[in-house]
Order: structure tokens, then sequence, then C-alpha cells
């Protein structure tokens, strides 16, 4: 399976301006706001989103349509994925379901969580830019 969107919920969400964001903006379109059924965790000054069953559990993010497929091999970078990094990876890019703010349902990249998160803080919110950002 393959998909054009990327779901973001972290440092590479519009709000964030962080260079890695910037550089995904010029190889991307933003499509909408959205939401990924799942618990969102604070990792260290950046989050771990993971899937939940919980219809309740929300995180909030931004879709955008990756013009430039060859952008995902500096994001996996970005993200800690690959061999040179510690295995398991510390994300995992995987598609997902995510609704858009006009409760249209797309399959999109997403970038999560891979280790363990019993020890980590969760957002409760969901949204990294409203709890860290502005």
């Amino acid at each position: 399976m393959n998909s054009e969107f990327l779901f973001v919920y972290g440092l590479l969400r519009r709000k964030a301006n962080h260079e890695m964001g910037r550089l995904l903006f010029k190889s991307a379109e933003f499509i909408s706001a959205a939401t990924f059924q799942g618990r969102l965790y604070l990792i260290d000054h950046y989050p771990g989103a993971i899937p939940s069953e919980k219809r309740s559990d929300s995180v909030n993010g931004d879709v955008f349509r990756i013009h430039h497929s060859s952008i995902f091999s500096d994001l996996d970078r970005f993200e800690g994925i690959g061999s040179q990094f510690s295995i398991p990876n510390e994300y995992r890019r995987a598609i997902q379901e995510v609704v858009l703010t006009d409760g249209a349902k797309i399959k999109s990249w997403i970038y999560l969580y891979n280790w363990p998160v019993q020890e980590l803080i969760p957002l409760h919110s969901g949204d990294f830019i409203k709890e860290y950002i502005v």
C-alpha cells in the first residue's frame, strides 16, 4: 500500500516553524488539519504517537500531499529510521487512517512511536502545538 499523503503531529507541523518542517513544505502541499485515532506522548522536546483502539483518543495534526517522494529519505533520517540508528528504530513510518476537518477519511503516512511508552508523559489534549509550541 502507498499514499501520497503525510500526517504530521509534532515538529513538522506548520505552526512548529521547525527547519525540517520548512523542508517538508517545499516538497508538499498543505491539505487540511486532521486527527488520528491514537495517543500522544512527550518523548523529550518532541512528541510520539501510537495507535489506539479507544475512539476518544485523538492526535491533532496536519495533512500534506507529497509532491516529491524523495523527501521521505530526509524525513526518515530526521525521525531516526534506518540501519544507522538504534534497532528497533525510535519511529516507524506506517499508513493509517486520518480524518480531515471536513470529515473525509483518508489513508496517510504517519511516523508512529516505536519504543515503550509506559514511562512517558501522556499529552491528553492530543495537541503538541497547543501544549508546547504556542
